[in-house]
């Protein structure tokens, strides 16, 4: 009878944990709430390009215009023929220009030349010597007065607005000083001549110039200038010309 009353006891022990243990609910989760659409980025705003005004440096100018700038670099080589009036004078009363001599009373126009060759230092500057020379003749008391004055120099050629594109930028200004020399003589209406000494005037001679080149080809220039000389010579002579010159250089 014990162990009647010990496993009833047991059975109403196991029932009442099994009533007393809750019932596992499976939970539904709620639903995920959609994600908020991508707001697209504001496009880029392009930077403005830049102005010959901003660029300040000389590279950033030459490489916005391009084309248009007129590039000199490395060595150069060109000539330049036109017409030139001169004159000659001296101090000398025994010289072949005394006293309302051969040229004493004016001008005389002929043919021009020169040669130019050298390097560029910047595109704004050149080095480089210049050989010229002008020649004239002149009737005077039944003879004839022929001179050739030539001249070696070095000389400098500065392009003041090189960057700056277009025609502007080969406008230039040169000038040099160095050797000059007059060679004369007088011939009579036979045709027989005389040297004046047998012998070249030698002096000091200094020019300048003026003038504008533009650009025809990938390293060809042409351009007009005019171009003033003077020469200090020994004997007391002296000579100067105004050239009108058309110009062909190659850079």
């Amino acid at each position: 009878m014990n162990n009647t009353l010990f496993a009833s006891a047991l059975v109403l022990l196991s029932s009442s944990a099994f009533a007393q243990t809750p019932v596992a609910t499976t939970a539904t989760a709620p639903a995920a709430a959609p994600a908020p659409a991508a707001v697209p980025a504001p496009a880029a705003v392009p930077a403005p390009a830049p102005t010959l005004a901003a660029s300040t440096a000389p590279a950033e100018r030459t490489a916005a215009l391009g084309d248009n700038v007129y590039k000199r670099d490395g060595f150069y080589i060109g000539f330049g023929v036109g017409v030139g009036s001169g004159t000659a004078s001296n101090g000398n009363a025994n010289s072949f220009l005394s006293s309302g001599g051969y040229f004493g009373n004016g001008r005389e126009a002929s043919l021009a030349l020169n040669l130019r060759l050298g390097a560029a230092i910047t595109p704004k500057l050149l080095l480089g010597g210049n050989i010229g020379g002008w020649s004239a003749s002149k009737e005077y008391g039944g003879t004839t007065l022929s001179f050739t004055t030539v001249r070696i120099s070095p000389e400098v050629t500065f392009y003041p607005l090189a960057e700056h594109g277009g025609i502007a930028s080969g406008l230039y200004a040169r000038g040099g000083a160095g050797l000059g020399g007059l060679q004369g003589k007088l011939a009579a209406r036979n045709g027989s001549g005389a040297s004046l000494t047998g012998e070249m005037y030698r002096g000091v001679a200094v020019h300048a110039g003026v003038g504008l080149e533009t650009k025809l080809g990938t390293n060809f220039f042409l351009g007009l200038g005019l171009d003033y000389h003077q020469a200090w010579l020994s004997n007391d002579l002296s000579t100067n010309q105004f050239e009108g010159l058309a110009t062909f250089m190659w850079y």
